[in-house]
């Protein structure tokens, strides 16, 4: 079956349905408005002949139907390559703004598997692979943008999760350019350090907590200052039971694997340059332990506000949201070592969400992820300019408050947030309406 996306690039020559014909309607009556700076008590009148448009804004640029398709932008976006001054201010008020919401179809995707690589995940792993195939085709039946990484080791930190001399799991579709490989130790416990040494750019700066939590091996934070480096104090300095041999300091000295280029077009290279700028990433972990960081995890704590504020600023670059998404032991006994209670935390305070490593059915688990992937990408874009404190937003009529998006004035964006859908609103067509002023 085709997908929607697919629908939208087939043009206005294709068999579109009656309410797709009508939102082409409710475009060009959009383009009008906004060209004659008509306000909403006024109306145009459109004669409709054979499914074609006589309208008296016929020199209007025509619409971009694969545009809306893969960006989710507003219709009539003028041209910008001029700058930002030929965006006309938002001022009429009331004036509005209305967009339809794809839930099934997104601009892009950057997704992370992050797995633990020890010894005791290898049914997992196993579990992952065998399903990895349908999860991207999956992804791809949204958008034609997928970026995918890899990150985990052949040999691990604390023994391995694969025989020796095993191939890669995920070897074909990697071998088919479907996923990148970022050969970078997990281990049990390090989830958040892999994080930093696969993406960290070398002038990355720490943002500490103001109380910083101790770290068990008496490392300070004051001698892991400076460019590139994370601090992270562990619960355990050795490699028994609960965590491994990692150091508190992590230095990505002068070969990190991600960094700048100097080029605009083509700002970063390595795992970083190769996700897209300005689309959202989602970071999945997979674990049967927990994080070996020290500090309260609770809501606000020292703990979860350091390793916190390292995940957003190695992802700030891009431009967009990252979340993280915990598939963890939620309660203890079985095959899990330890319940993922700091990784379910950093999940919750990222945005994220959390799932059953032990769940019977892996296929369920993933499909919940790639829903959650979608919402994380619903985003217009206004015809003009606007502030945050002019915007009401509405989904479907309902108006949404400022914790439900977030809106960025230099681009016009409107991104919704992934907590604003549930999973009854996969495959929907929805409204955003916008309106400026109070």
């Amino acid at each position: 079956m085709a997908s929607r996306r697919d629908e939208f690039k087939a043009g206005l020559n294709s068999a579109l349905p009656l309410q797709a014909i009508e939102r082409e309607h409710q475009t060009m009556f959009n383009r009008c408005a906004e060209m004659f700076n008509v306000n909403s008590l006024t109306k145009i009148l459109f004669v409709i002949s054979g499914g074609a448009f006589i309208a008296g804004c016929a020199g209007a640029p025509p619409v971009s139907l694969s545009n809306r398709g893969q960006n989710q932008t507003s219709f009539g976006t003028p041209d910008n390559t001029g700058g930002e001054s030929n965006v006309p201010a938002c001022l009429t008020l009331g004036s509005e703004q209305s967009f339809p919401i794809q839930t099934d179809v997104v601009r892009g995707a950057n997704v992370v598997f992050v797995l633990d690589d020890s010894g005791s995940m290898d049914g997992e792993i196993a579990d992952v692979s065998s399903r990895m195939n349908a999860f991207i085709t999956g992804l791809e039946q949204i958008t034609d943008q997928l970026k995918l990484i890899l990150i985990f080791s052949m040999t691990g930190i604390n023994g391995s999760a694969f025989p020796s001399g095993a191939p890669n799991p995920f070897q074909s579709v990697i071998t088919q350019g479907k996923a990148l490989y970022v050969p970078e130790a997990v281990g049990s416990r390090f989830a958040d350090g892999a994080i930093f040494k696969s993406f960290g750019l070398s002038d990355f700066a720490q943002r500490l907590p103001s109380s910083v939590p101790l770290d068990a091996g008496g490392s300070l934070a004051s001698n892991c200052v400076g460019a590139g480096k994370y601090f992270r104090p562990r619960h355990n300095q050795d490699g028994m039971s609960l965590g491994q041999v990692t150091s508190a300091c992590i230095n990505l000295g002068g070969s990190p694997r991600s960094s700048r280029t100097g080029n605009p077009n083509q700002p970063f290279s390595g795992p970083l340059g190769y996700l897209t700028t300005g689309v959202s990433t989602n970071v999945v972990v997979f674990s049967d332990d927990d994080l070996n960081v020290n500090g309260s995890f609770s809501t606000g704590g020292n703990g979860l506000e350091l390793v916190k504020n390292t995940f957003d600023d190695v992802f700030s670059p891009l431009g967009a949201p990252a979340y993280y998404h915990s598939v963890v032991g939620l309660t203890p006994g079985g095959e899990i070592v330890n319940v993922g209670t700091e990784h379910r935390a950093l999940a919750a305070a990222s945005g994220g969400s959390e799932d059953d490593l032990a769940a019977p059915n892996y296929d369920d688990v993933l499909n919940r992820l790639k829903l959650k992937i979608q919402f994380s990408e619903q985003v217009v874009t206004l015809s003009c300019q606007a502030d945050t404190s002019s915007l009401q937003v509405y989904l479907d009529g309902v108006q949404l408050t400022s914790s439900d998006y977030q809106f960025n004035s230099t681009t016009r964006e409107i991104r919704l947030l992934p907590s604003v859908f549930g999973p009854e609103d996969e495959g929907q067509t929805m409204t955003l309406r916008v309106v400026f002023g109070s």
